[in-house]
């Protein structure tokens, strides 16, 4: 892999699951590579999803499978996004996620907007379980997202037409 181009996403868009099924003549690479992965999700979170995904070709890995561990594989077929978060008391990490979401998004934004409901939930939940332990918050915690259409979307208390395929429990997180 020495020649190889760092990508921004360790999922490649347009990949297809069953354009090669060719075997691989010696599994042990792909094997090697992918529990190496594995031991990189302790350091990485944001990447388990698509190692745990590849690693279930272990068994019988074919060229697309190494294909995808290469890039850190991912699920084209099912067009269902990958929900990812951290999060921190102080600078410790406490809690981590990284799975597909069990619903197709229409958008990005929609798929951004479920991941940081989920987010909230979780928050909300680990902070009354911080309340019970008796430990203090300095602060309210704060809920960082990268798409600024679903950062729109909680501050906006209109309800578009737009996005009124979004479920209601997802609004949660205006609330």
């Amino acid at each position: 892999m020495v020649d190889c181009k760092p990508k921004s996403t360790p999922l490649e868009a347009k990949m297809k699951m069953t354009s090669n099924t060719t075997p691989l003549d010696d599994p042990s690479y792909f094997r090697g590579l992918v529990g190496s992965l594995q031991y990189l999700t302790l350091t990485r979170p944001d990447i388990s999803y698509s190692v745990n995904f590849v690693s279930q070709f272990m068994n019988s890995p074919t060229i697309v499978h190494l294909q995808m561990a290469h890039h850190w594989a991912g699920c084209p077929a099912t067009r269902h996004s990958t929900t990812g978060y951290c999060i921190y008391l102080g600078g410790n990490l406490i809690s981590w996620c990284a799975k597909k979401q069990p619903t197709v998004s229409r958008s990005s934004t929609e798929a951004k907007y479920k991941a940081m409901a989920n987010t909230a939930a979780k928050l909300t939940w680990l902070t009354f379980l911080l309340q019970d332990l008796r430990i203090s918050l300095p602060s309210l915690p704060l809920l960082y997202c990268d798409n600024l259409s679903a950062l729109h979307m909680t501050i906006n208390p209109v309800f578009h037409a737009r996005i009124k395929h979004i479920e209601l429990n997802y609004h949660y997180v205006r609330e």
